[in-house]
């Protein structure tokens, strides 16, 4: 069985726009599941996906605008992945959050910068799996929960302060210390990827499909 940089090298991601199509054409060519309930079906589709038996979605975005110029700039997902140091899950739900990102960040750039980061071994499983940034909501959640002596302390309405950047969150975070005077809230605004300093939900979707699909391939090598 080959690996899943091996297998990655035997599919071809794809990067397709849409320009004015209709739900049914989406239905038809993606599901219904990728279908936009707005007041204008005509819409403008871009999607990346591998080409099976049936399109596998890794990302999907559209909107009444044309998106053609902006969507022309998207990094190269597949050059994207072969930059990652090793292919697992995590890797490519990173990856993917990425790449729903990508007009304020270079992700090869990101990639590799991650590597100047300072490491914490006791947020080693927290951190490593997004190379030491901090991007996703249970990330940041986690991390208030460990810092935390106090139990009735609530992580999430915490996460949502930050994303809000209520001054008092701010200067709440503040009082858990990583490391002498190096707050969490510190750690956030190095970690986090958006300029606001924003965490979020990943795509999980994409993430999984690819990776079962790198998982069937390599088992067929």
């Amino acid at each position: 069985m080959r690996s899943l940089h091996e297998a990655l090298q035997h599919i071809h991601i794809q990067c397709q726009q849409f320009t004015y199509v209709s739900n049914e054409i989406v239905d038809e060519k993606f599901g219904k599941e990728y279908r936009a309930d707005i007041e204008d079906e005509l819409l403008h589709h871009y999607f990346i996906y591998i080409q099976d038996v049936r399109p596998i979605v890794l990302a999907h975005e559209f909107g009444d605008y044309d998106i053609r110029e902006v969507t022309e700039k998207i990094p190269n997902f597949q050059m994207t992945l072969s930059q990652l140091p090793e292919i697992n899950y995590d890797s490519l739900l990173f990856a993917l959050t990425l790449l729903r990102n990508w007009r304020d960040i270079d992700p090869i750039a990101l990639i590799h910068e991650s590597k100047k980061f300072e490491r914490y071994p006791e947020f080693d499983d927290l951190l490593s799996p997004t190379y030491g940034y901090i991007v996703y909501k249970t990330q940041l959640e986690q991390l208030i929960a460990r810092l935390s002596d106090n139990r009735n302390i609530n992580p999430e309405q915490h996460r949502k302060g930050w994303n809000k950047k209520l001054h008092t969150t701010i200067d709440f975070l503040k009082t858990f210390r990583i490391r002498n005077q190096f707050s969490l809230t510190d750690l956030l605004i190095e970690r986090t990827i958006e300029e606001n300093h924003f965490v979020w939900s990943p795509n999980y979707r994409g993430a999984q499909l690819l990776y079962n699909h790198l998982l069937s391939l390599s088992s067929r090598m």
